[in-house]
């Protein structure tokens, strides 16, 4: 008798305003209604127009839910403000999740400050992470480019599987001239599309198991040169 197929549970989270965009962008084009979508950021604003179906707005005391000005470490205190309601929300949220996909823009400051560390409770709770990151286009500066390579490293030590998307990748394709606001779109539906066509391939096979060293494994095997 054959075993029945496995199918692991997945959730999507965003941290940050670029977080934000790609998680939208997700939502808008996916056919997967199995998919859990959660937000996390300092500011009010960038949770008033997720369309996730959850949401937390962490660091209430340290920034005013006002964002962090491309700061990290106000993301960073944010975190450690909010520690314990973190840990429920993630343990109510991720209740019998497999698979968590991290969506972030780097450059600015919760993106940078929240996702290593949030990224690592979840590791901790044993779901595998994937993360799926931006760097900045070359015009947003210098300074930006500098914190998203400190801030993808710190989140590569977190995270299972890492995807590093580069924006000027988008924007300067030769065969398609496109203005800097069509660039961004552009940029969040590569995210969609790295996301799906992570999810088609994992739901493509006939997985033996669900454990965290299984999948872990599993994906690292299968997905690390999509």
């Amino acid at each position: 008798m054959s075993k029945s197929k496995m199918i692991p549970k997945f959730k999507v989270i965003s941290f940050g305003n670029g977080g934000t965009n790609m998680i939208n962008r997700i939502i808008e084009t996916t056919d997967n209604k199995d998919i859990g979508y959660i937000s996390i950021s300092t500011s009010r604003a960038e949770l008033g127009y997720s369309n996730a179906n959850s949401k937390l707005l962490i660091g209430e005391n340290v920034a005013k839910g006002l964002g962090c000005f491309a700061d990290a470490s106000i993301a960073e205190k944010a975190v450690n403000e909010s520690k314990k309601e973190i840990m429920e929300f993630l343990q109510k949220e991720l209740k019998d999740t497999d698979i968590v996909f991290i969506v972030v823009g780097l450059g600015g400051g919760c993106g940078m400050g929240a996702t290593p560390l949030i990224t690592n409770m979840i590791r901790k709770m044993g779901i595998v992470t994937i993360g799926v990151v931006t760097t900045p286009f070359s015009f947003e500066g210098k300074k930006r480019a500098e914190q998203a390579k400190k801030g993808k490293e710190k989140i590569s030590k977190n995270v299972d599987l890492l995807i590093n998307l580069n924006n000027d990748d988008v924007l300067y394709r030769k065969e398609v001239k496109r203005s800097i606001v069509q660039a961004f779109k552009d940029v969040d539906d590569s995210v969609r599309q790295s996301v799906q066509e992570m999810i088609n391939t994992l739901l493509s096979y006939n997985l033996e198991d669900l454990s965290y060293d299984y999948l872990k494994e599993f994906i690292q095997e299968k997905l690390y040169n999509q």
